[in-house]
């Protein structure tokens, strides 16, 4: 009869399943008035006596109370809290400054909060969801504040703190480019280089003038070994 809370491998809840949250939005906008406070509550009852709880726990009861309002009515505050508790906890956070009524949603509304607040877990998410909340009107009051304003409103230092943090927000980041140092070429050294012109020389005596261009293409990687090759061939082309 309470909540099930789920907690990822590193510790953190899990705000939506996504699978049975969509299962549980209403199709269509209901536009019928929100049930009598003591209609859910008589309800409630009833579940709680059916699923074998306690009707003395608040919990219990409480959990067992049908949704009047937005995209999930319908559901039991349970469900909600168990699937949705991302969206349970933004809710509350958006009705601080909401005063309970005798009407009947607000009756609604605000045993939802006392639910949800009931629990540790519930507690927490709604802390996280007040921190957002205020990263996002910080955020936004940054942006708008001109610089006379924030001079006007603040001490030198840190208004000049904020400009340089929006300014450095709003340059696009440059990767430098760190040109890495070429491969030194193989250098052949005189003697050997001597051993593969006798080779060539050879077989042009021979004519195997397609032997000596591949070798041409193989040897001629460095500037001395492509001036050798180069002599050759100009015998080739005399010949």
């Amino acid at each position: 009869m309470l909540p099930r809370f789920r907690r990822t491998r590193g510790g953190d809840l899990v705000y939506y399943r996504k699978e049975e949250a969509e299962k549980g939005l209403v199709n269509a906008p209901n536009v019928r008035p929100s049930e009598l406070p003591s209609k859910v509550r008589a309800n409630a009852l009833r579940a709680v006596r059916f699923h074998g709880g306690d009707v003395k726990n608040d919990k219990h009861v409480l959990g067992q109370y049908v949704v009047q309002f937005g995209k999930y009515r319908g559901q039991t505050f349970l469900w909600m809290v168990e699937n949705c508790l991302g969206y349970s906890g933004w809710l509350v956070d958006a009705m601080r400054r909401e005063t309970i009524t005798q009407a009947p949603l607000s009756q609604n509304k605000h045993a939802f909060k006392d639910y949800l607040l009931s629990f540790d877990e519930g507690r927490e998410v709604v802390e996280l969801k007040k921190e957002q909340r205020v990263k996002e009107e910080e955020k936004k009051k940054e942006v708008s504040l001109p610089p006379q304003v924030l001079f006007a409103n603040l001490p030198a230092a840190e208004a000049r703190r904020l400009q340089r943090e929006k300014a450095a927000k709003s340059r696009p980041t440059i990767k430098p480019t760190i040109p890495r140092p070429s491969p030194k070429k193989h250098e052949m050294s005189d003697e050997a280089l001597l051993g593969e012109v006798e080779k060539l020389e050879d077989m042009l005596s021979q004519g195997h003038f397609f032997h000596i261009f591949m070798s041409y293409k193989i040897l001629s990687v460095t500037l001395k070994m492509r001036k050798a090759c180069n002599i050759l061939l100009l015998k080739i082309t005399v010949i």
